[in-house]
């Protein structure tokens, strides 16, 4: 065998491929595109807490309207907040239907005010409470989802129907 050289020793016998380098490089950018988008959708609460994860659902005309999470997550403690307009009362009452596939995806924990009355409707439930003084009311809805996907809840107050939708993630 002859004598190497300096420069032959320290040189590496590897074979380029530019068509592999190339994809690698962009699986490396999309990936990094990815987990990118990841984390400005959770800065920005769409995964959770942030500054876009609370909705209200309804107009100012409407007698009801819905303020929630837009996304929730399987089985954690999260709120449903009906805000009711001062002119939702009928006699001293107020009565709100909920319906949609969001009853059949949560457990709801508590209700407050607690209601008068409460009964099963198809799709749901109907709560009744006393309007003790004229004027806006709130109504908060403890609840914990229970399945995962997009849930379906509409409001009815005095005649005035609200739809929202939530997503439950894990």
């Amino acid at each position: 065998m002859g004598a190497m050289t300096d420069q032959e020793e320290r040189t590496l016998d590897l074979d380029d491929d530019p068509d592999f380098q190339r994809h690698e490089r962009r699986v490396t950018r999309l990936g990094w595109i990815v987990l990118s988008l990841f984390v400005l959708a959770g800065a920005l609460g769409l995964l959770g807490p942030g500054l876009f994860s609370t909705t209200t659902s309804g107009s100012d005309q409407d007698a009801v309207r819905l303020e929630h999470d837009r996304v929730a997550h399987l089985d954690s403690q999260t709120r449903l907040t009906l805000l009711l307009d001062a002119d939702a009362a009928r006699d001293g009452t107020v009565t709100v239907e909920l319906t949609g596939t969001w009853f059949a995806g949560v457990d709801v924990q508590s209700v407050n005010p607690q209601p008068d009355a409460q009964k099963l409707v198809p799709g749901g439930t109907a709560y009744q409470f006393t309007v003790e003084r004229p004027g806006p009311a709130e109504v908060t809805l403890g609840y914990r989802p229970q399945e995962l996907g997009r849930l379906t809840l509409t409001a009815k107050v005095s005649g005035s129907t609200v739809t929202t939708h939530q997503l439950v993630l894990p």
